[in-house]
């Protein structure tokens, strides 16, 4: 990793460096208040733009985010305007902290325009600002420091007077810190929608078990009609019309329309129908306590990357409690891909959501090649590229298996892919002739390997 700038010209200087001739591909939203810009050519070169108040910042992203999973900007107007717009030059004031990318991009109509991406990062009023032919034509967080100023779309842009009162910030601890918060606050932001639904379906059901107990306790009390019924067919003379009858020191209301026979009819009748009623109602509850845990289980997993939110929105949909997101198939393909990576000689592939998971192992994995899994807990799925398997490859597979579980210690089911069937739900599979190892440990170095992994090629 590169060594972070101490100051805003040198910050400034290395986006220069690396975006100039790039154009941008893709807006994607990191937090509420935290923008992703996606460079070609590559698309590996991003720059995460924070307008939080408290410590506004640009930095480039550095290993690169899976963007692939984040959402796109709901900003219609901004993207229309630069999406695919070439980056000629990279303007910055480190006075006012201030960084311009000037660049242009062909119109609908074929003409090149020219457009100003104006970031100012101050304190306490971030703003970003896009003009074309150095008119305002898009503004967000519009403050501006002095009155004088005005940032109004139709307006020529004006830069803002100097204040004396700025304060110099060191911008190395400043991305060191907005970098380590970055996830948490990514997946505190995407997590949200998911806890809400989560928290609604569990309140819908507990209401919904209440009054299933309740029907099931009403048709159990049904239930004795056959023992009423027993009783009548045990009497004298069935052919009597009578009201009631003591049973069993109890006042049994008879129908006097009908014999004591028919009464018994009629009881057995109310038996069967409280009987067959019960059935549905038990497999009702047996299917709300099914969801009530499945649903607990995800609420109480740990949610510490943006694949594992992935992961539980595709369990989500799979239990038709998540609308599927209608996507094209291109989209598709490439979200499939999974990682790639060589170490010691060994090549390892690994998925990071449910829907690469699924095309790792069923689609690209070879029959005796081994596939892991870390034991009775949500994971990736790892695959060794070979068909034979040794102590040193186990064991790596198997940490593989931990880290990417996010967990240290515990144990790992491996076996050969021709064992694996696949499961009901997307990213679920079910072993058979498989083995088992405890790790107490796992490799620092695979951390490293891990995050440097890259995407498989079609």
């Amino acid at each position: 990793m590169r060594p972070l700038p101490q100051t805003f010209a040198e910050l400034a200087n290395d986006i220069k460096q690396q975006i100039t001739n790039l154009h941008i591909a893709d807006i994607r939203q990191l937090t509420n208040k935290s923008l992703l810009l996606v460079f070609s050519e590559t698309k590996s070169m991003m720059l995460a733009l924070c307008l939080e108040p408290s410590e506004p910042l640009i930095t480039p992203i550095d290993p690169p985010l899976d963007w692939s999973l984040l959402v796109k900007a709901d900003i219609e107007v901004l993207r229309h305007h630069i999406i695919k717009m070439r980056i000629d030059e990279v303007i910055f004031s480190d006075v006012d902290d201030i960084i311009i990318l000037k660049g242009h991009r062909k119109g609908d109509d074929f003409q090149i325009r020219h457009y100003e991406l104006i970031i100012e990062l101050f304190k306490k009023h971030p703003n970003l600002i896009l003009t074309r032919d150095q008119k305002i034509i898009w503004l967000l967080h519009s403050f501006g420091i002095d009155q004088a100023r005005p940032l109004l779309p139709g307006f020529t842009y004006e830069k803002p007077l100097l204040h004396e009162n700025k304060k110099i910030r060191n911008w190395a601890v400043a991305i060191e810190t907005y970098i380590s918060s970055l996830q948490t606050s990514i997946i505190a932001e995407r997590a949200k929608p998911i806890n809400k639904i989560i928290n609604s379906r569990l309140k819908l059901l507990t209401k919904k078990l209440v009054f299933l107990n309740e029907d099931l306790a009403s048709w159990n009390v049904r239930l004795n009609a056959r023992v009423e019924a027993d009783y009548l067919l045990t009497l004298e003379n069935l052919n009597r019309h009578l009201d009631n009858i003591d049973f069993d020191g109890v006042n049994l209301n008879l129908d006097p329309r009908y014999s004591l026979k028919q009464n018994a009819l009629i009881r057995y009748r109310q038996y069967r129908k409280a009987k067959q009623a019960q059935a549905p109602i038990r497999e009702q509850i047996r299917l709300a306590n099914e969801e009530i845990a499945f649903l607990n289980q995800i609420k109480e997993s740990p949610q510490v990357t943006i694949f594992d939110i992935e992961h539980i929105t595709n369990l989500l949909s799979d239990w038709h409690l998540l609308p599927r997101e209608k996507k094209s198939k291109r989209t598709e393909a490439l979200k499939q891909l999974p990682y790639h990576f060589s170490i010691d000689g060994y090549h390892f592939s690994f998925g990071k959501n449910a829907l690469q998971n699924d095309y790792l192992t069923f689609k690209i994995a070879q029959k005796e090649e081994w596939f892991f899994h870390i034991k009775d807990h949500p994971g990736a799925h790892i695959i060794l590229h070979q068909t034979k398997i040794d102590a040193k490859s186990k064991i790596i597979g198997a940490m593989l298996a931990l880290i990417l579980s996010h967990q240290t210690t515990g144990e790992v089911d491996y076996a050969q892919v021709k064992t694996i069937k696949k499961g009901a739900h997307s990213g679920q599979v079910l072993m058979h002739d498989f083995k088992t190892m405890r790790l107490l440990k796992v490799d620092e170095r695979l951390y490293d390997v891990v995050t440097t992994a890259t995407r498989l090629q079609r």
